[in-house]
């Protein structure tokens, strides 16, 4: 979802962005991260270990650090497109331009931020282990902190705001009440995801 949202958004930063050192490093940087993090996940799965906070041998703390350096990629390649989208001259689409530099830049800057602080720890909870009772498939604990909500809504920013976009386009208001709606919305989006942040790390469940 996160490679084909940036697929989407890629034209508009223009026909011969991608061509550019910057476009090649948002084309296939992301991909290549995703595939081989997914593929040592899987495999420490497999193997029946952890793969995140799994510094219990050389290998396995070299392999971790390697996880953190792919998932800056993931992460750099949003704000470097939305840079690009930034920078283009003004033309059609003017709302979508706006939410996808306003969701790509949280998903950058918030992604970076929370990625940073959970792996710079031992666990992505704070106060305790997970318990019966903890978000059915995502694991999200009800008992303790949980860093992995609010990191969660920042890498899905660039999602939600061209969708608010796709639906405010839909209601036909004016260029700029809707501009207004969605720098608000942008706005109030990056609050509660950072509340829910410092709320995790004070040990308090979302």
């Amino acid at each position: 979802m996160y490679l084909l949202t940036q697929a989407l958004l890629l034209p508009l930063a223009g026909a011969g962005y991608p061509s550019t050192l910057s476009g090649r490093f948002v084309r296939w940087g992301p991909a290549l991260a995703a595939v081989l993090e997914i593929a040592y996940v899987s495999l420490m799965a497999l193997l029946g270990q952890a793969s995140h906070y799994n510094v219990a041998t050389p290998l396995t703390a070299a392999l971790y650090t390697a996880m953190g350096v792919g998932a800056f990629v993931l992460t750099l390649a949003a704000g470097l497109l939305a840079l690009a989208i930034w920078r283009q001259p003004p033309q059609g689409q003017a709302l979508m331009r706006q939410a996808a530099v306003a969701g790509l830049t949280l998903t950058c800057v918030l992604g970076l931020v929370g990625g940073f602080v959970m792996s710079s720890g031992t666990s992505n909870r704070v106060g305790g282990g997970s318990l019966p009772g903890d978000v059915p498939v995502l694991g999200w604990s009800r008992h303790h902190g949980d860093q992995r909500v609010a990191h969660f809504l920042a890498l899905h920013a660039v999602q939600a705001l061209p969708l608010l976009a796709l639906g405010l386009s839909k209601l036909r208001w004016s260029a700029p009440r809707a501009r207004i709606v969605l720098n608000g919305s942008a706005g109030l989006y990056a609050l509660f995801a950072a509340g829910l942040f410092v709320q995790a790390l004070m040990g308090q469940p979302f």
